[in-house]
């Protein structure tokens, strides 16, 4: 589903990420609960596949990472960026890091990992992107770390959807990973909410 934001063509995907075509860029929240497996080789697995999948229906030359990059309770740290490298060398493009920095990691040790960008918040105009849902004086704000679901009753029945939030200043990406838990979110007239159901997306 394509949507405008400041002027800007941005696809909805129903795998849970936003393509920016004028910038070839992908943005993808909250990666951080699919590095807690055990067997850390393959953690992230379900996920770079999903990754690759959208790579080979969309013309992507960047990544943005933005939400809870690491697991709860873990500093983002030198075997997290090894992982980043891994997707990087694997997809064949450049990751850019919206969170904030960790003083463990020096500018050179990222850039050493092929990090293009680590910022929060990290501006691409007309667009800020953030780690949590705080809009930027100047652009307009894409952020994770809430995980929205939107709850629909029908009936006597409660559905819970992933959904993108899109309030005045601030829109709010759903978990790209599958094992996150969800958030279920308030709003009001003035937002957009878009849900994500299977391989559709449905305008709330």
């Amino acid at each position: 589903m394509l949507i405008d934001v400041e002027n800007e063509e941005i696809e909805l995907l129903p795998e849970k990420a936003l393509f920016w075509p004028a910038m070839e860029l992908l943005l993808v929240a909250d990666i951080g609960c699919a590095l807690t497996e055990k067997n850390w080789m393959e953690s992230g697995a379900a996920e770079l596949d999903r990754l690759k999948a959208i790579f080979k229906k969309r013309p992507v030359k960047r990544v943005v990472l933005l939400g809870d990059a690491a697991p709860e309770g873990r500093s983002f740290d030198k075997p997290l960026l090894s992982k980043v490298q891994s997707w990087s060398r694997t997809l064949g493009t450049a990751f850019y890091l919206a969170f904030p920095k960790t003083p463990m990691l020096k500018v050179e040790e990222v850039t050493s990992f092929g990090v293009a960008a680590w910022a929060d918040p990290l501006i691409i105009p007309p667009f800020a992107f953030t780690k949590e849902p705080q809009p930027h004086p100047k652009y307009f704000t894409f952020s994770g770390h809430i995980h929205p679901h939107v709850v629909l009753k029908k009936g006597g029945e409660r559905l819970s959807f992933p959904c993108f939030q899109f309030k005045d200043r601030v829109a709010i990406l759903p978990s790209f990973t599958e094992d996150a838990l969800s958030q279920p979110i308030s709003w009001t007239s003035d937002d957009r909410l878009f849900a994500i159901d299977g391989n559709e997306i449905i305008t709330i």
